[in-house]
């Protein structure tokens, strides 16, 4: 059996959305990382299953059906944590208290530090720093 390397019409690389989202640093995660990282569980890859002739067989048992459908789900689970996570844009004098901010490391690829937004009154005495 070949494995295509290809992607299809409409994929969606989930390591690389949340890297854009910046929840992770890097984007060649495998999926049982990212659920690890992402979704704070653990996606079962048992080798004996995984690399099984068996998949080649027209009717699959109940486990490896399951394990199957463990993997879409896996990835339907990571974008919809990705996307519950909005894309950092750039603070502004607009920008309302309350929003939460990331302040991102030296790279600019990862959050060092997460918090909201507060009104602080500027003292004239601090430059506007």
């Amino acid at each position: 059996m070949e494995i295509a390397s290809t992607t299809f019409a409409g994929a969606i690389d989930v390591a690389q959305l949340a890297k854009t989202h910046h929840l992770i640093s890097n984007a060649t995660m495998s999926l049982a990382d990212l659920v690890g990282n992402l979704l704070d569980c653990h996606l079962e890859k048992p080798s004996e299953l995984r690399i099984s002739t068996q998949w080649e067989d027209s009717n699959l048992s109940l486990q490896y059906q399951s394990y199957a459908a463990k993997e879409p789900f896996a990835g339907l689970a990571l974008y919809n944590k990705i996307m519950a996570h909005p894309l950092p844009s750039p603070i502004t004098q607009a920008t309302p208290t309350g929003t939460q901010v990331q302040l991102l490391d030296q790279d600019g690829n990862c959050p060092a530090a997460i918090g909201i937004l507060e009104h602080v009154a500027v003292n004239s005495m601090h430059n506007n720093i």
